[in-house]
């Protein structure tokens, strides 16, 4: 119960759907105890949170480059997760998987992780993401204990998820213009009316090499992947005239 409380009032304060997960995760650390942890969307597959992670997160890019090399594993651990609501690592996968799949080989062995609670984010049945909480290079790796810490947890986490997402835009991203510089607010105005970087830079004057940096700084401020995203969020919060 303590918990519900502190998630309800996290979901009143946080100003972003990103702090929100994040302020998930720092809580789980209190329940399981994790060197690093990741908030995994599922569709499109991203890191929309972490803790500790800013060093591997280019690793966990190679999911997103690569998706069909990496599926297969991952599908293993999303089915389990679906039907138990969390697992350790070792009880989806056999050591010679460990050793072998592209997932560990590529991702989690460049990390020295050495153990994973890999836990479901759903609600009404409907699996929305992943939460990943890490030890790194320990001798001691997750157990029964933990997971079953972290399982009464998750309905609850599903829940406020689900009500965060179903905010208007305008309700959780009015501070979303507040993130940006002056020249990130014209660039984003531009990609609202559907301009190339090419065209962007003749009309700001600079390179279309400097809109597309600019353009990649803007994603990461406002939680955005694309283009499309961009312009979809801003428009429809009505943030740009």
């Amino acid at each position: 119960m303590r918990f519900l409380g502190e998630l309800a009032e996290a979901a009143q304060a946080a100003p972003d759907a990103r702090e929100l997960r994040r302020w998930v995760l720092e809580r789980l650390r209190r329940v399981a105890g994790f060197d690093s942890a990741a908030w995994a969307e599922l569709a499109p597959p991203r890191i929309s949170a972490s803790v500790n992670k800013e060093e591997f997160l280019h690793l966990h890019q190679r999911i997103v480059v690569d998706p069909a090399r990496y599926a297969p594993g991952l599908r293993k651990c999303r089915e389990w997760t679906r039907a138990v609501g969390a697992v350790v690592d070792t009880e989806v996968y056999s050591a010679r998987e460990r050793r072998t799949l592209p997932f560990f080989v590529d991702v989690l062995r460049p990390q020295k992780i050495s153990s994973q609670i890999i836990a479901a984010v759903s609600f009404r049945g409907a699996h929305a993401a992943q939460i990943y909480l890490c030890r790194h290079g320990r001798a001691s790796s997750f157990g029964a204990r933990e997971v079953g810490r972290v399982v009464p947890l998750l309905s609850a986490i599903g829940l406020a998820q689900a009500a965060f997402a179903a905010l208007p835009a305008v309700a959780v991203g009015g501070d979303l213009l507040g993130r940006l510089a002056p020249r990130e607010r014209e660039i984003v105005r531009w990609v609202c009316r559907g301009l190339r970087n090419r065209d962007i830079a003749a009309v700001l004057g600079t390179s279309p090499n400097t809109v597309r940096n600019q353009l990649q700084q803007i994603f990461r401020k406002v939680d955005a992947e694309s283009r499309t995203e961009l312009a979809a969020t801003f428009t429809r919060a009505g943030l740009l005239d």
